[in-house]
């Protein structure tokens, strides 16, 4: 009868069975391409997993989760922001990433506060997620960039569950309250010269 999701769920259904994998796609694509933002999402899904009867397609995955983006979607923003991360299917552009974050949390995506605080926290440590060993900085760290990424933590620790992030947050907490202890110490020096 022509319904589009139901011939998007018929495709991802259709994925599942290698011998019909590029069939199913196909189907979905069709309805993707009219602007259905679940079939979009499928779409870009089976092109970052490769679950389309291939090969990780990770080029066509940015492009769909783009497409699903571009109309609000909170989950493709946070895809797309892991993808320009991590550089998956192009260019690396945390610039970017952290933008489709944004949106991401904006939307009410509670997943994507973890994200965008360890980007923050590896910027801030040149490169360094929050894990055992000791940090160092040329120049210094300013209290209120500290500040800022402790808000994306306590945010992951009251938006996000999962077990893992929540240890992680506390861990990225722990370590920015000592950076700041290092600031506070180190301005008290500066003020008695």
């Amino acid at each position: 009868m022509g319904f589009a999701k139901s011939k998007c769920a018929l495709g991802q259904m259709l994925m599942t069975e290698p011998a019909r994998a590029k069939e199913g796609l196909k189907l979905c694509e069709e309805v993707a391409k009219a602007g259905d933002l679940e079939s979009q999402l499928a779409v870009a899904s089976a092109h970052f997993s490769g679950l389309a009867g291939g090969k990780p397609n990770p080029a066509q995955a940015r492009k769909w989760y783009g497409m699903a983006a571009a109309q609000g979607s909170p989950q493709a923003n946070r895809r797309l922001g892991e993808m320009y991360a991590n550089g998956d299917g192009g260019k690396k552009d945390t610039k970017k990433a952290i933008q489709h974050w944004a949106a991401a949390e904006k939307a009410g995506d509670p997943l994507v506060a973890i994200l965008m605080a360890d980007q923050l926290f590896a910027d801030m440590t040149g490169g360094r997620k929050p894990g055992p060993g000791t940090y160092g900085f040329k120049g210094g760290v300013p209290v209120a960039d500290i500040e800022v990424v402790e808000q994306w933590y306590r945010l992951a620790q009251a938006r996000d569950p999962r077990p893992d992030v929540q240890e992680r947050a506390k861990y990225g907490l722990a370590i920015l309250a000592s950076f700041k202890t290092a600031a506070g110490v180190s301005a008290e020096r500066t003020e008695r010269r």
